[in-house]
This record gives C-alpha cells, structure tokens and sequence, in this order.
C-alpha cells in the first residue's frame, strides 16, 4: 500500500498516511533507500554507510549481522545518556550506524556521505485553526478523537503477519 501511495503521491505520501509507520523502500533501480519515519511516534529506522554502500533496518543487530559494521559501542551517546541528554535524534548506541527521528525522511545511496534527513513534519506547521463559536471546538476535538480512536482500533479487526521477523 505504502509503495502505491508514493508512485502516486510521491514524497506527500507520508503526510497523507495516518498512524505510526517505518518504511524502507528500495528505488527501482536498487542503486538507494528511501527511509522515512511517522511524525510523532514510529518505530525505529537503523542506517549505516560502508565502503561502496548502504543499509537500512528496523534493529541496529540485523546491520551488525551482515559483518560490514563492527558492533561498538559509541562512547559519546552512553555519556549523553548518563546525563540524560537525548537530543541527539540521530545518533545511535553503535558507532557507524545512525538513527532516523520520527517525521523525518533520506534517502540513502552509496558515495552520497553528506545527504542529511530532511524533515517533512513538525507540530508548528500544522495549520492555525479558528472557528466561530467554542462549541465548534469542542465538536472539531470530538470528531478528531473519534478519528484517533478508530485508527488505533482499526488493525485489530484485520490480523496480518510480519514476514522479517525484525530482521529487514
């Protein structure tokens, strides 16, 4: 479905989806990975440059088992955390490997060392709303929380399977 949406709707495809959600999709050329993050709450993305190319996985542990990263500890984030300073969105607990921050999006392809994420979402774009009357907000704040109560359900009527096991 993912796939269907970005061939057309391109990159506004993840404003248009609605939920948590983690994609890695190869180009179809599979020169590149486009990664790309939910803006509040997604599960985790992993990347790392090596030689002539790039990975991507849900787990830091599924890059460490191709043997082209060495599974080490990166000093500096076991510091930041001691003190509890996690603003480092990127930075992961194992040197060579990266982390993608919810609302974000890369793409990721060999000898391309300086692309960064971009940020596609953050709460201050979202449009200022300005109503008539106060029970036209509290009738907008109900229909939204319908809304969000009806997506977190929605999954658990239709099961479906993970075929990677984590391990993509």
């Amino acid at each position: 479905l993912y796939c269907a949406g970005l061939e057309t709707w391109g990159d506004r495809v993840d404003l248009e989806l609605i939920g948590q959600f983690a994609t890695i999709v190869a180009t179809q050329d599979g020169r590149s990975l486009r990664l790309c993050r939910s803006p509040l709450i997604a599960p985790p993305i992993h990347y790392a440059r090596f030689g002539g190319g790039v990975m991507a996985a849900s787990v830091a542990r599924a890059l460490h088992a191709t043997g082209e990263i060495e599974r080490q500890m990166d000093p500096q984030k076991f510091d930041h955390a001691l003190l509890l300073d996690f603003c480092d969105e990127e930075r992961s607990w194992f040197t060579g490997i990266r982390r993608l921050p919810a609302g974000h999006r890369l793409i990721l392809a060999p000898g391309r060392e300086s692309e960064r994420p971009v940020c596609y979402y953050t709460l201050s774009d979202a449009p200022k709303v300005r109503l008539a009357r106060d029970e036209d907000y509290v009738e907008q704040a109900r229909a939204l929380f319908d809304q969000a109560v009806r997506g977190s359900l929605d999954g658990y009527s239709r099961p479906g399977i993970s075929l990677s096991g984590g391990l993509d």
